[in-house]
């Protein structure tokens, strides 16, 4: 007979509870303490990233250093408001091409230090020759 509860048990009869274990050991809790220490570090990266929008709306629209939230609405560029996003594309797209190149650069630069090494080099031997 198997421990599984049916249906056709008797409306008094207890079924066993063979899957509730709501135990907490160390580990649990040593999880849910990392888990809140990173769900903390996420609400506040957040929270600065929010500031930092903020601020480059502020600036780019209105020409102040602030982080007070503001809306765009009453910006004073007109139609020329519509170049700020594009303005700030191009900027983002320069860095990152020059972060890539520098990148690149770093890499190759690794690499030919990495074949230098590996290289055997002429006239060098595996064993000193002391036969004479």
């Amino acid at each position: 007979m198997s421990n599984t509860p049916s249906s056709a048990s008797s409306p008094g009869a207890a079924a066993p509870d063979l899957l509730r274990d709501f135990s907490a050991d160390r580990r649990l809790l040593m999880l849910a303490a990392m888990a809140l220490v990173v769900g903390t570090a996420g609400a506040g990266a957040a929270w600065v990233l929010l500031r930092l929008i903020d601020m480059a709306t502020n600036l780019a629209y209105f020409g102040r250093f602030s982080t007070a939230p503001v809306s765009i609405a009453g910006n004073t560029l007109g139609p020329w408001a519509v170049l700020v996003p594009v303005a700030g594309c191009l900027i983002i797209g320069l860095v990152a091409r020059r972060d890539l190149l520098r990148v690149r650069a770093r890499v190759i630069h690794q690499e030919r230090e990495r074949e230098a090494l590996l290289r055997p080099r002429a006239g060098r031997t595996t064993a000193p020759n002391r036969a004479g």
